[in-house]
């Protein structure tokens, strides 16, 4: 597996990859999901429902379970590709080297075989599809505005509630 360093560099740095994750989960229409974001709460400075998190059920049946890993692990690959694109892309008008790209779709494969059971060429298909939508989305000037605002916003306010994320983050469905 490739090294790299993805270690925020400042606060800065950091408020963009939350905000890149908010982002995500909105373009996939999860954002409801997220209970606050707290940047003075590290390491984990993103807060998530309880429905974000499976936690199994014995009355599912294994396709749902499945059903809901899966989804579960897409969200997650998302948000790791929206926390580092709003890195690179937005706050430092760049791309991901290829390194961090490597690495991410390392991880990728590793988790969606021990997490979902997926084969490579399954993870690299949904890799694909997502990461380059992704790219798209947050090379929008609309979204790297909306970016750009809503991590001042994380920055200045310290705390955004769900409902606070909400209406920030409703200037991407008028994009």
């Amino acid at each position: 597996m490739m090294t790299y360093d993805i270690i925020y560099k400042d606060e800065t740095d950091r408020c963009y990859g939350l905000t890149g994750m908010a982002v995500s989960m909105a373009v996939f229409n999860s954002e409801d999901q997220i209970l606050e974001i707290n940047i003075d709460s590290a390491p984990d400075s993103i807060f998530f429902s309880p429905e974000f998190y499976f936690s199994g059920n014995p009355r599912c049946s294994a396709k749902v379970v499945w059903g809901e890993l899966a989804n579960h692990y897409r969200l997650a690959l998302a948000m790791a590709m929206g926390n580092l694109l709003s890195r690179r892309v937005v706050l430092q008008s760049g791309g991901l080297s290829e390194a961090e790209e490597g690495g991410l779709r390392d991880l990728a494969i590793e988790e969606g075989s021990n997490v979902v059971g997926l084969e490579s060429d399954e993870v690299e298909r949904l890799w694909t599809k997502d990461y380059e939508y992704l790219k798209k989305v947050f090379r929008h000037p609309g979204v790297q505005r909306a970016t750009k605002e809503i991590a001042l916003e994380i920055q200045k306010r310290r705390i955004i509630s769900r409902q606070e994320l909400l209406e920030l983050l409703s200037v991407l469905n008028r994009l």
